[in-house]
């Protein structure tokens, strides 16, 4: 990453925690909201990189994150978010 770019990067990230925003809303990380174990939002996602019943990996900029468990399925893909639905046992993030 160029040196200008980890300057505008640290720049939002210190403006996140000024503003009391949640972490990345500024400097492009993924926003995520899990409902119990029956939903998750992904507000920041960039697209679907695997899915099945059992697995959905998430591309969020910055790394990916796989939501695991039983009758998973994709309520809602917009250009920047993602609903998904079903029995979640697990989450876990790749930096």
């Amino acid at each position: 990453m160029s040196g200008k770019r980890q300057k505008i990067k640290g720049a939002a990230q210190k403006l996140d925690r000024v503003l009391e925003l949640p972490a990345g809303a500024l400097s492009g990380g993924a926003h995520i909201e899990i409902n119990s174990n029956r939903e998750a939002v992904i507000d920041g996602c960039r697209g679907i990189i695997d899915y099945s019943e059992e697995s959905v990996r998430i591309n969020v900029g910055n790394g990916s994150v796989t939501f695991s468990g039983k009758d998973l399925m994709i309520k809602t893909l917009t250009d920047k978010e993602a609903v998904i639905a079903g029995c979640i046992s697990a989450v876990e993030f790749d930096c």
